[in-house]
């Protein structure tokens, strides 16, 4: 805990290393997932001194060695880990359904975040705009030295530009969403700690078993609706909410693939061929993975509606 702020300044810091930013990011990326296991973990347990002495270490390290200029980042950032993980301990410890905390936790780290980017968001945006540019320079100087005529180039360029403004676009959406699979591996490592430990009858539900909630259709409609009612920020807004629900959506779609693959005896082999051509299939494998998964939310074609999901203790 006391390593993890320390790395986050170390990222922003290196020397103005490039490469050295880098491994740093890379190891409190994974440091990042082990501290969601096992500072809900002893949350769970009840280790309260613990936890509140090197939760407090880590936020004064971070302010100590963030200084004035990173000081915010550093601290919202430890923030993400450490009262998320506690957060979801806490309530597993209260017999809360593993959905219910999951969602939980999910929700608090979109609020951390927005937090997090307003005061940099238009530093951020600007940053990414003109990296943008620099890519599609560099792209179409490519192109004009590999031999393709100056109307081509302009074609290509014309989609490239469109392409790299829609992942400008949803830049908060890739943000939030790293945290969010750092959270989620976190959050299933626990799960399946207490199991082995015998604290709880369950431990991960097999894969095949995984469905998004239906509470979340409204959620959908609301972003479907901002997206073609609202003004340009609320669209942009909607557009990063609907990314982010897609992609819960399209793996509960794999899941239901799965589930309906083994259910008619398809060999290991078959089932890794076809999800290889769903792979080359691309927009079109999403979408089907993603309607799939919306449609099973309400459907519920695998009868899981009655199935118990919480943890007993």
């Amino acid at each position: 805990m006391l390593l993890y702020p320390a790395l986050k300044v170390g990222a922003f810091r290196v020397d103005g290393s490039a490469a050295a930013a880098a491994v740093t990011s890379a190891i409190a990326y994974f440091l990042a997932m082990f501290l969601y296991f096992s500072i809900a973990d002893m949350a769970y347990n009840r280790r309260t001194v613990l936890l509140w002495l090197a939760g407090l270490g880590g936020a004064v390290l971070a302010a100590a060695l963030g200084g004035l200029d990173d000081v915010w980042l550093v601290l919202t950032s430890w923030s993400m880990v450490w009262l998320v993980a506690v957060v979801a301990g806490r309530l597993i410890l209260a017999q809360r359904t593993r959905t219910m905390v999951y969602v939980s936790g999910v929700l608090l780290l979109v609020i951390i975040s927005a937090i997090e980017m307003l005061p940099r968001w238009a530093m951020l945006m600007q940053f990414m705009t003109g990296m943008s540019s620099i890519v599609q320079s560099d792209i179409q100087n490519s192109l004009l030295a590999g031999g393709y005529t100056p109307e081509m180039v302009q074609s290509y360029g014309e989609v490239i530009k469109k392409l790299l403004d829609w992942l400008v676009r949803l830049t908060p959406a890739s943000m939030v969403m790293t945290v969010i699979t750092q959270f989620s591996v976190g959050y299933l490592l626990f799960l399946n700690r207490i199991h082995r430990c015998g604290k709880a009858t369950r431990g991960v539900d097999n894969f095949v078993l995984w469905k998004v909630p239906f509470a979340l259709t409204p959620v959908l409609i609301l972003a479907i609706l901002a997206r073609l009612a609202g003004n340009e920020t609320v669209r942009m807004l909607a557009d990063n909410a609907i990314v982010v629900m897609a992609i819960f959506y399209c793996i509960s779609g794999l899941a239901v693939i799965e589930h309906f693959l083994r259910r008619f005896g398809v060999s290991r082999l078959l089932r890794v061929l076809f999800y290889l051509l769903l792979f080359f299939t691309q927009v079109a494998g999403l979408a089907a993975a993603v309607l799939l998964g919306f449609i099973d939310s309400f459907t519920d074609w695998r009868k899981l509606s009655g199935a118990n999901t919480s943890i007993e203790t």
